[in-house]
């Protein structure tokens, strides 16, 4: 920490200034005081309070058919303080040269509903795909 410090101190060439004194209070006291959980929301409500976040995907299973559907199951966690809304995930596979084959967003929750904290929702569909070598999902919804 005190090199980090220090290094903030020679950026800004600032050493003594009450400022920064302030400045670096204020950040080692936000980092203290709340969790990193509590510090994302909060960041992003003050930012905006329609702010999309990350949400955590549970049992994951993507797997290909003979038929060359792609089946993807699993669920989402609200693991954060504040009601989820929106929420969608996006699915992008890809083949061996990392080339995008096929890509899709789809509701997790209906569009109108909220996720609430703690609460989890399945989700469970068929997408079509060519042959695909690995892929990337992501679950993300707005606070409020």
């Amino acid at each position: 920490m005190k090199c980090w410090i220090e290094k903030l101190y020679h950026i800004f060439s600032i050493a003594d200034s009450a400022i920064l004194t302030i400045l670096l209070g204020i950040i080692i006291f936000s980092n203290t005081y709340y969790s990193d959980e509590e510090r994302q929301v909060l960041a992003t409500s003050i930012n905006n309070n329609n702010s999309k976040v990350h949400i955590p995907i549970e049992g994951l299973s993507v797997s290909e058919s003979a038929t060359g559907l792609v089946l993807v199951t699993g669920t989402v966690h609200n693991n954060y303080t504040a009601n989820l809304g929106e929420v969608k995930i996006r699915v992008e596979l890809f083949d061996t040269n990392n080339t995008l084959v096929r890509q899709t967003e789809r509701f997790v929750t209906p569009p109108s509903s909220t996720l609430e904290p703690e609460e989890r929702e399945g989700f469970n569909f068929l997408m079509l795909a060519e042959r695909f070598d690995h892929y990337n999902i992501t679950v993300y919804g707005t606070i409020g």
